[in-house]
């Protein structure tokens, strides 16, 4: 399946429709349930981003990967069935939409913290760099009191030809 809510053959997915309370209510239990199990997991993926624990967050990505499809696959289903579920369970369909709207705000959040750390790690490679190549420059031979600066481009590294050939 899709984002846009389509199989791979380009045909919407064919749910089981809801036809009482009970479905209704199996439905929005299991949306919900969805929910909170995934954002329980950003919490805990974000917390570890947090203290600098990247390796262990970063396990967490194929368990993360399965739930976010749950979550997808229950969120097009309940969205196809907005109506009947409206028809059938009212209250628990407002219910969901306020848990719906916190959890929204709750990735958000998640996926800053991991930007930053992104940016972060980003910026210690690019430190890392530059540090090595100052200390991978040649040695240039020139006017004594010059500084290296003003004798090679920063960041440009130098090459010699022969031009007695």
């Amino acid at each position: 399946m899709t984002m846009s809510g389509q199989d791979r053959n380009g045909q919407s997915p064919r749910y089981q429709p809801i036809t009482s309370s009970s479905d209704a209510q199996n439905l929005i239990a299991a949306f919900s349930n969805s929910m909170t199990q995934l954002s329980d997991l950003l919490e805990r993926e974000a917390d570890l981003v947090r203290s600098g624990k990247l390796k262990a967050a970063g396990e967490l990505a194929s368990v993360k990967q399965e739930m976010a499809g749950t979550y997808v696959n229950l969120m097009l289903e309940t969205k196809a069935q907005v109506e009947k579920l409206g028809q059938y369970a009212p209250v628990q369909v407002q219910k969901l939409r306020k848990q719906h709207h916190l959890f929204k705000a709750n990735l958000q959040v998640n996926m800053a913290v991991i930007a930053t750390a992104h940016e972060i790690a980003e910026d210690l490679m690019r430190q890392t760099a530059r540090a090595v190549e100052k200390t991978n420059r040649p040695q240039l031979y020139g006017a004594p009191m010059m500084p290296q600066s003003a004798r090679a481009a920063d960041g440009a590294c130098g090459i010699a030809f022969d031009q007695s050939l």
